[in-house]
């Protein structure tokens, strides 16, 4: 079994009145319903946008830098995603298919290269969670975004142990790393018949790396995590806020 990314940018999704919004999210939760019942599903939250960002963080000279707004400037934005165990590639297609036809826009697909070992102990229930992204270039070289294997090493291990406190203190929901952005497929399923593309949906010089879900009690710790996250692995991470259950609920009756 692997783990894999599917994911939609905010932007794909066309306008919808508020009724067709309702109809999406229930569809996309009778698919997200399946995949536990497959025994498949991991996770997934959604509702984000440009909007959503609160900021960026990374190191400088050991001290965190922190950013108002996206880390990368950009006309795409991550509105969702989900995270699925399955045997192969087929079987995440089949699922980013599903999830195309039902809400009716775009979702790309990623191989996670290894799956992560869960946490020890489940983060504390009610804690608003957050989603810090990892950027970097597209292209990689042979050490990833990393200029030398030493460099690599370093950052494994400093990431490492930024996951085991995070987990030790009950706020790690899920983290891993994306294989490179050429790994991609898109699928749309627009039309009722979804198709599908090798690699992402956008040709950009900065990709997805990889990224954490974390609990926090507040948007001021969140960041402090962040920056704490930003030295470990070496790069800037931005921070953004999800929904909550009562605002899923709101949005749907």
């Amino acid at each position: 079994m692997a783990e894999y990314l599917i994911a939609f940018n905010d932007e794909w999704v066309p306008p919808h009145t508020a009724e067709e919004i309702r109809a999406k999210g229930r569809a996309g939760l009778a698919v997200i319903d399946a995949m536990r019942a497959a025994g498949v599903f991991v996770y997934s939250n959604g509702a984000l946008s440009a909007t959503s960002v609160v900021g960026s963080v990374r190191a400088v000279d050991g001290a965190p830098v922190f950013t108002d707004g996206p880390f990368a400037e950009t006309k795409e934005h991550l509105g969702g995603f989900c995270v699925v165990d399955v045997p192969d590639d087929e079987a995440a297609r089949a699922w980013a298919a599903r999830l195309a036809v039902a809400l009716d826009w775009p979702q790309e697909t990623h191989r996670f290269p290894s799956p992560p070992e869960p946490p020890e102990e489940a983060p504390a229930p009610g804690r608003p969670r957050y989603l810090f992204s990892v950027f970097g270039p597209a292209e990689r070289t042979a050490f990833g975004p990393y200029a030398s294997k030493d460099e690599m090493v370093a950052s494994f291990a400093a990431t490492g142990a930024f996951n085991d406190k995070l987990e030790r203190e009950g706020r790690l929901a899920f983290a891993d790393g994306l294989e490179p952005a050429t790994t991609a497929t898109t699928v749309d399923g627009r039309g009722g018949r979804p198709v599908l593309t090798d690699g992402p949906y956008l040709e950009t010089k900065e990709a997805l790396g990889g990224f954490w879900v974390v609990e926090a009690a507040d948007l001021d710790e969140a960041l402090q995590l962040a920056a704490e996250a930003s030295q470990a692995c070496g790069g800037p991470v931005e921070v953004r806020p999800f929904q909550t259950p009562a605002s899923v609920r709101a949005l749907l009756e």
